[in-house]
């Protein structure tokens, strides 16, 4: 049960409002409405609505718009890929391009696992870890055939210890941690469709496999954590969304504001992953 709770935390963010997130919502939903704010739900947003060479608002459900007002802007979600694809229509992608410069030297992400690992000890006393997230990524333009895990290791390989994290759990005498990283190609199986790269698992047997290095990696970079878990699950991630390899990291084209006025991105394509915190 300890486990269970620190983990399911951390995959969502660490800190829980007062009353839960319903809680919260009601009250964002009583701020935009005492702004004079519209609020919709359960609504399709089918494109953004731009005029001269601003995004003004968007279109919702059977032709009906949603306009913002004088110096607003229109913030989305979806993913960067999604948001360039889906939300910009056809005529506009022609006079204003689908996406950003140099947007297509990114890559699109593989399927995710997050392995949770419940631990026996203190993260600081016993196992000697750390507060900080251990985040590795791989760029095989500069990569060299003899480096250590230059082939073993996925584009991502993040280590974050939630029990680290929590100031009230820092005495605790067990300790939380997800390891995550994307899935090898040859695990994969691409299914075909518009839009983002969707996935299905084919390798079933390398699954275990897969999951016995990751926690070999953990042990290799946190030597004490060795011989003393005591919990082991996994979360897949099938969500699309870019890779945080070495080139997502550097790009310059990909930041809040995009190439079209008044349009910008959120999420964990933004942020540097959304486990761990932007």
């Amino acid at each position: 049960g300890f486990y269970m709770n620190e983990l399911n935390h951390t995959a969502n963010g660490l800190f829980y409002p007062k009353g839960g997130w319903k809680f919260l919502a009601n009250h964002l939903l009583s701020t935009v409405s005492s702004k004079g704010g519209d609020i919709y739900t359960n609504v399709k947003v089918k494109n953004i609505l731009i005029e001269e060479g601003e995004v003004v608002g968007v279109e919702v459900g059977r032709n009906e718009t949603a306009r913002v007002k004088k110096g607003g802007h229109v913030v989305s979600s979806l993913g960067a890929i999604e948001s360039f694809e889906k939300l910009i229509s056809k005529k506009d992608k022609e006079i204003y391009g689908e996406f950003p410069q140099n947007f297509d030297k990114l890559t699109e992400c593989r399927p995710k696992i997050n392995l949770c690992v419940g631990l026996k000890g203190n993260w600081g006393d016993d196992l000697d870890c750390t507060t900080c997230d251990y985040t590795q990524v791989r760029d095989d333009n500069v990569a060299r055939p003899n480096e250590h895990y230059a082939d073993r290791d996925s584009e991502l390989l993040n280590i974050s210890f939630c029990s680290a994290k929590d100031p009230l759990k820092w005495f605790k005498p067990n300790t939380s941690c997800v390891v995550t990283s994307e899935f090898p190609e040859n695990m994969l199986q691409k299914l075909s469709g518009v839009g983002p790269t969707r996935y299905s698992l084919k390798d079933r047997r390398g699954f275990e496999t897969f999951k016995n290095h990751l926690l070999k990696r953990m042990n290799e970079i946190f030597p004490n954590t060795k011989g003393a878990e005591e919990y082991i699950s996994e979360v897949v991630d099938m969500r699309p969304g870019l890779s945080q390899n070495a080139s997502r990291i550097s790009a310059q084209s990909l930041r809040c504001p995009t190439h079209i006025a008044n349009f910008f991105l959120c999420g964990s394509d933004i942020g540097m992953n959304g486990s761990g915190g932007s």
